[in-house]
């Protein structure tokens, strides 16, 4: 009696056994069917220089596509990028190899926008749909406008009025340090201060508005020109804060730190860690994960046939940074 109720129980057992082992495999089955049925999309994108914030958007769009496909089963997306170094020749070269991949969807971000219009013209008549994000005046499907460079510029005018509150008797003698001018989008970033400082003489005066090529080191030689040019010199503001660190390493060597405003934009890490160190004053920050999940939606959008609109509204992302609320956007 004892043998035939133990037989039974094995029985019973290598039945579950089986039954949990079949349904295991029923599992990944149905796992590996929706993978394989899932629609493949590829989004590609071909910056201009991967600077600090540049790289910034890239991890998050990276970020933005890896928790998409953790979320989807019927849509799996491929991510591909380029960097053209700041050389248009180079993304003239780089768009031309992404369309050989077929994407559906490339971002543009140009080092020269009316150089590269051309070959986003030919990537748009090979059927891959084009977004640009510097003001490419042709052959672009959608214009995403993640914010407005003229409000980022607002932002600074508004800090201006907060420091000259606090010290009433002081007067900027500024240099505007652009980026660029190849980049037309970025011309607006520094217009607001420009406007400010004609409509408050008595507050900013503009000694130079210089046109450079986004990087640290022209900064720091352009700054040390300067110094030699203007003796009253005691502001700059940069377009970047890539550009703001060439400025402040000068103004640091030469003791001067405490001594000067020097805005940014991007709210980079180098720029946070400048304000940190109280050698920047402030930067114009970005949300970036709102920034990069924004412009992954738009992509999913138009691979999908799903946004008919030649512009996209991203804006919302930009907030002011110093050492008042430094803390509070590093721990956001």
């Amino acid at each position: 009696m004892k043998k035939r109720i133990l037989g039974v129980t094995l029985s019973m057992m290598i039945a579950m056994v089986l039954a949990a082992c079949g349904s295991k495999e029923d599992s990944a089955a149905d796992v590996k069917e929706a993978e394989e049925s899932a629609k493949e999309i590829v989004f590609a994108e071909s910056f201009s220089l991967m600077d600090d914030n540049v790289t910034n958007i890239y991890n998050g769009i990276e970020q933005a596509i890896e928790e998409y496909n953790q979320s989807q089963t019927d849509v799996h997306i491929t991510n591909l990028h380029t960097d053209a170094q700041g050389s248009l020749s180079k993304q003239i070269a780089d768009v031309e190899s992404l369309v050989v991949q077929q994407p559906d969807v490339m971002l543009i971000h140009a080092a020269d926008s009316d150089g590269i219009a051309a070959a986003a013209q030919q990537a748009k008549e090979s059927g891959v749909k084009v977004v640009d994000i510097m003001g490419i005046p042709s052959g672009i499907d959608v214009y995403y406008n993640g914010y407005s460079e003229y409000d980022a510029g607002v932002l600074i005018c508004e800090w201006l009025e907060r420091y000259f509150e606090a010290n009433p008797e002081e007067v900027l003698h500024a240099a505007i340090l652009n980026g660029s001018q190849a980049n037309t989008a970025q011309i607006a970033r520094l217009q607001a201060i420009k406007e400010y400082a004609e409509k408050n003489p008595d507050k900013v005066e503009i000694l130079v508005d210089y046109y450079g090529d986004w990087t640290t080191d022209d900064a720091m030689n352009v700054t040390e020109d300067w110094l030699q040019a203007y003796d009253n010199l005691n502001a700059v503001f940069a377009a970047s804060d890539q550009v703001a660190l060439g400025v402040c390493n000068v103004i640091d060597s030469n003791g001067l730190t405490g001594n000067f405003i020097v805005t940014g934009f991007d709210g980079t890490e180098s720029g946070l860690s400048l304000i940190q160190d109280g050698k920047m004053s402030m930067t114009v920050a970005m949300d970036m994960e709102k920034y990069s999940s924004n412009l992954v939606s738009l992509f999913v959008e138009m691979a999908l046939d799903n946004y008919d609109s030649d512009t996209y509204d991203g804006t919302g992302v930009l907030i002011a940074v110093d050492k008042t609320n430094l803390d509070e956007f590093k721990n956001k």
